[in-house]
């Protein structure tokens, strides 16, 4: 230590007493009974034998068996409990799984509907366009024709007048069922 130079001391931090730390190291060092139990070598001690109470050791180790014998059976009521939920939720997951399966399914028929209703309304558009290129070379073929022979023109829309009438005569009823 002579050619270390202190030139200002560090401050010393003081730690706070804690304590349980207090309790612990008020504890007394003890050993085993059995002191053999160290793996230490000359450390047997052949007279502990003699020294311990038979009846005593029988006690302690039949509290001991008791002990674990409580420990066992709340081990093993948690583990039926847990295999229980485990079970419940088995069940509960199935259900669901069933649940979103038929699900699944009916979305899958309202799907394939939705398909055919799409190819259903391709198939209205080519027909559609089939009248649409019809109409004109009809109504060239009827101009064609003598003019007693010839036909009214022909429409696809339907007519104003007799669709109003139709609908005012329903209404008619619907009211008259009504009263």
């Amino acid at each position: 230590m002579k050619d270390i130079v202190v030139v200002a001391e560090g401050q010393h931090s003081y730690q706070s007493t804690d304590p349980e730390l207090i309790k612990i190291q008020e504890i007394p060092t003890f050993l085993p009974i059995m002191r053999g139990s160290l793996n230490i070598p000359n450390m047997r001690d052949p007279d502990v034998l003699d020294k311990l109470d038979s009846k005593e050791v029988l006690k302690m180790c039949l509290r001991y068996q008791e002990h674990m014998k409580q420990c066992a059976e709340a081990v093993a009521f948690d583990q039926n409990s847990l295999t229980n939920r485990t079970k419940e939720m088995d069940f509960a997951i199935a259900a669901l799984t069933n649940m979103m399966t038929d699900h699944q399914k009916k979305y899958a028929k309202y799907a394939e509907q939705i398909m055919k209703i799409n190819e259903m309304s391709q198939t209205l558009k080519r027909c559609q366009m089939a009248v649409d290129q019809l109409l004109p070379l009809m109504d060239r073929l009827n101009s064609v024709l003598p003019e007693e022979q010839r036909l009214e023109p022909f429409s696809m829309r339907p007519d104003r007048s007799t669709t109003d009438e139709q609908a005012s005569s329903s209404r008619h009823s619907s009211v008259s069922s009504v009263h």
